[in-house]
């Protein structure tokens, strides 16, 4: 499935998001640590040194904005997720399971996910004079909140970034945050 995502250009939240790919330091960090993995596939500026040189986010500079304590011990909400990301400065449309179809799911997902191929490249001068195409990252990602109950995993209450569609199946690829219980993995 993955190769035919890659081929059929469907995977275009993947490569900026893999690049990032973080795992959740505490059982209740998922929402923060996928914040962190998104702003930083993102390519934000989180306004503070992480360590010096270097401007990065981490679960502890988003605990500015919320109390990590509080994250520790029940996690977030979505609508807390939500207003965390919007306390960092970043744009979010949240859509809520009883509010859409599948079919706007789908649309979506698909609207990042997909390359537009004449969208896809800039074109660049070379030192040489020759023109080089360069890729243009998405400046979108999805995040699925979610039960895990639901896909018969352990524990409930959960959030990681949408990676990648594969169209003929309609699944979409989750990039689990917490690695040390899933690997990523395709979901309908």
């Amino acid at each position: 499935m993955f190769a035919q995502a890659i081929h059929a250009n469907t995977m275009e939240c993947y490569y900026s998001l893999s690049e990032q790919f973080l795992t959740q330091a505490e059982p209740s960090y998922c929402a923060i640590t996928t914040l962190a993995m998104c702003f930083n596939a993102l390519n934000l500026d989180p306004g503070i040194q992480w360590r010096k040189p270097w401007r990065w986010y981490t679960e502890e500079i988003l605990g500015l904005c919320y109390p990590l304590h509080k994250i520790k011990e029940n996690g977030i909400t979505f609508s807390e997720f939500v207003a965390l990301a919007r306390c960092n400065g970043v744009s979010v449309e949240p859509h809520y399971a009883d509010t859409v179809t599948a079919n706007d799911l789908r649309e979506k997902v698909k609207s990042v996910c997909i390359r537009p191929v004449a969208d896809a490249y800039t074109t660049a001068s070379s030192t040489d004079g020759s023109a080089v195409q360069q890729h243009t990252p998405s400046k979108r990602i999805i995040v699925a909140s979610y039960s895990r109950k639901s896909l018969n995993q352990t524990g409930d209450g959960h959030m990681s970034p949408i990676g990648g569609y594969h169209e003929p199946s309609d699944h979409v690829l989750i990039l689990d945050v917490a690695r040390f219980k899933y690997p990523p993995y395709w979901v309908p």
